[in-house]
């Protein structure tokens, strides 16, 4: 499903190419596609594929610290703040909390 996503925020022809559809109009003869019609598929398409390539925006960005992160077939859209994680302790204003300390058995 991610390969998906990627897809529509490229944009583009990475998915629908322009040639394709009008392609595949004139040869469904569903409609009689002059210039002014394929214009208006154009127009049409191009602002359809730049809407949905935003509205996947922040699916699709990852802030892994991979070397190869581009490279996966899921999406890892979720940021991770301190907040989510369990095992952190919090510290009073009286405790001496070092984050760089390593844990003491």
């Amino acid at each position: 499903m991610a390969g998906f996503y990627q897809l529509v925020a490229t944009g583009g022809d990475a998915y629908l190419a322009l040639r394709d559809v009008l392609q595949e109009l004139k040869r469904s003869s569903l409609v009689d596609l002059t210039s002014d019609k394929e214009s208006f598929v154009k127009r049409s398409l191009g602002l359809l594929k730049n809407m949905a390539a935003e509205l996947v925006k922040s699916l699709v960005r990852s802030t892994l610290q991979l070397p190869d992160k581009d490279g996966l077939e899921y999406l890892t859209c979720v940021l991770a703040g301190k907040e989510d994680l369990p095992w952190e302790v919090e510290c009073d204003g009286d405790a001496d909390c070092d984050e760089d300390e390593e844990m003491e058995d």
